[in-house]
């Protein structure tokens, strides 16, 4: 699979629409919609329902939790690398300098969300390296 194409489609569900993930991307609203069809004919499935928000098929998850894991993956490659080049000989760096936070994503239903998994907002907010990112289920 083209991570291009994987990326486009989980950018499309996380903003909710094929517009959105085209900005954040940084390309245009065609490129990404080329890019979710295309993934789509080479896997022989319909991934996402284009209505407003988007929403994803039964293949779609599955070619979502891959995104994801490869978002995860990247995240720790990036880290261990800024990490190497901080405490490498002669950058004087002590491995603290590391720019971006990391970004928690935490699936929470609405029930949860409205009693039990609000005090986690207080915790969280005296995190300086971490990022919450909830995504409703």
């Amino acid at each position: 699979m083209n991570i291009d194409h994987v990326k486009a489609l989980a950018a499309a569900v996380d903003e909710g629409t094929v517009e959105g993930a085209a900005f954040v991307l940084g390309i245009t609203a065609s490129a990404a919609s080329q890019r979710i069809r295309t993934l789509e004919s080479r896997l022989g499935q319909v991934l996402i329902r284009r209505t407003n928000p988007i929403t994803v098929t039964e293949a779609g998850q599955a070619i979502l939790r891959y995104a994801r894991q490869v978002e995860l993956l990247e995240s720790e490659a990036l880290d261990r690398l800024h990490g190497i080049d901080a405490d490498s000989p002669g950058s004087g760096g002590s491995g603290a300098g590391r720019s971006e936070p990391t970004v928690l994503r935490v699936g929470v239903n609405a029930d949860s969300m409205a009693t039990w998994f609000r005090p986690i907002f207080a915790e969280a907010a005296g995190w300086d390296d971490v990022v919450l990112r909830i995504e409703m289920v």
